[in-house]
Parts: structure tokens; C-alpha cells; sequence
């Protein structure tokens, strides 16, 4: 528990004073892909009446790259993920 209180310290030190989105939804996509020790954090904006979920941020990181995956992009159906 100390640990991701630590963690949510400092990420909301880190996007403080950021007022861009983008920027925003970037430096959390990557503190947390880096937090889990993940090849990747996509961040999704969901669309429910449409059915669909956009890519609105892919961070991949070098673990991911280094594996090959490859970078995602686009809209999909929210069918596709279960």
C-alpha cells in the first residue's frame, strides 16, 4: 500500500503543473507502463454509443520495441476486446 501511494505522489507531483492533455495522458501512460514493468500502456478514449474504443496513447516503451511489438494506432470495436 506505501508503495503505490508513493508512486500516486509522485506521478501527481510530475503532472502538477502540465496543462496540455496529450501531455498529460503521455507522462501517465509511461509512469504507469514503467510502474508494472509493462512493454506497453495504451490508453483508450471509449466511445460506448459507437461501440469503439480509439488508441489515444500508445507507450511503448524499448522493452517493447526490443520484443518487436509493434506500434498500434486506429480506432476498433469494442468486440475485440472481450
Amino acid at each position: 500500500a506505501e508503495e503505490e501511494r508513493e508512486f500516486l505522489l509522485e506521478l501527481s507531483a510530475a503532472l502538477h503543473d502540465e496543462r496540455d492533455p496529450d501531455l498529460v495522458a503521455a507522462l501517465a501512460a509511461e509512469r504507469l507502463r514503467d510502474r508494472l514493468g509493462a512493454a506497453r500502456a495504451t490508453l483508450f478514449a471509449v466511445d460506448a454509443a459507437a461501440g469503439t474504443a480509439a488508441v489515444r496513447r500508445d507507450a511503448l516503451g524499448a522493452r517493447g520495441r526490443a520484443a518487436g511489438h509493434p506500434d498500434v494506432a486506429g480506432t476498433f470495436p469494442l468486440a475485440a476486446f472481450g
